[in-house]
C-alpha cells in the first residue's frame, strides 16, 4: 500500500501590517480634532495632488507642532515593535518620523490606490470614525498571483488578493510603505477624520 506523504508547509515572503489600540485615546483626541477643526479654517485649500479624492489634506509637518507630542510617542512606541520583529539593529539605524499629516474625509470622499515614495514605513492614527465612513484597504503586492483563480470550499490567507482594516478610534496601522492601499468612500454623514506620517531611517 502507498504509504501517505509527510507533508510540511512553509511561509516565505510574508508581508506584515500592525495595529496598536491606544488604551486612553482621551482626551488627546479631541484636543487633536479641535486643533484640526481651527488648522483647516485657517488652510481650507490644504495641499492638493495626493491621494484624496475631494479630501481635505492637512501640510504635511504636524509632528513638528507641539500638541501631537503624543502621538509622536505613539508613532516612536509601535515603530519600535516593528524594529523588534524584523531584528532590525537599532545601533546602526534609528527610525525617523519624516512627515505627517491630516485627512479629512467627508460624504463620498475616498483615497485611491497609492503607495508612500521615500520611506519605510508609513501609518495611520484615527481621530473620528463613523459607522459606514470607508475601511482602509489593502492589495496583494503580487499581482501575478491572482492571474488565475480556482473554486474554494472556504476562505484562506493564503488566496486573499485585499484586506481591509475598519477604522476605529485610537487605533494606530503600521505598513511597508511600498504596499498598494486605499480607502473607501465615506457613505456617513459625518467626517472620517484620521492622522497619516511616514517614516524613513537614519543612519548612526
Amino acid at each position: 500500500m502507498l504509504q501517505p506523504l509527510q507533508g510540511f508547509r512553509e511561509e516565505w515572503f510574508p508581508t506584515s501590517i500592525w495595529y496598536f489600540d491606544d488604551p486612553q485615546p482621551q482626551p488627546s483626541v479631541q484636543q487633536w480634532l479641535d486643533w484640526l477643526k481651527a488648522e483647516r479654517q485657517r488652510d481650507e485649500a490644504g495641499m492638493s495632488g495626493r491621494s484624496n479624492v475631494l479630501g481635505w489634506h492637512s501640510r504635511d509637518t504636524l509632528h513638528e507642532e507641539p500638541i501631537f507630542a503624543g502621538l509622536v510617542q505613539r508613532i516612536r512606541q509601535g515603530i519600535g515593535q516593528v524594529f523588534a520583529d524584523f531584528g532590525l539593529d537599532s545601533t546602526k539605524i534609528e527610525p525617523r518620523l519624516s512627515n505627517c499629516w491630516a485627512i479629512v474625509n467627508s460624504q463620498y470622499c475616498s483615497n485611491v490606490v497609492h503607495v508612500h515614495g521615500n520611506s519605510f514605513w508609513s501609518g495611520v492614527y484615527y481621530l473620528q470614525t463613523p459607522p459606514d465612513c470607508g475601511n482602509l484597504f489593502f492589495l496583494d503586492p503580487r499581482p501575478m498571483v491572482h492571474m488565475m483563480s480556482l473554486p474554494q470550499t472556504q476562505p484562506s490567507r493564503l488566496t486573499f488578493s485585499r484586506i481591509t482594516y475598519a477604522p476605529r478610534v485610537g487605533r494606530m496601522l503600521l505598513f511597508p510603505s511600498w504596499l498598494q492601499h486605499g480607502v473607501e468612500p465615506n457613505l456617513s454623514q459625518v467626517d472620517r477624520i484620521c492622522l497619516s506620517f511616514n517614516l524613513a531611517v537614519r543612519w548612526l
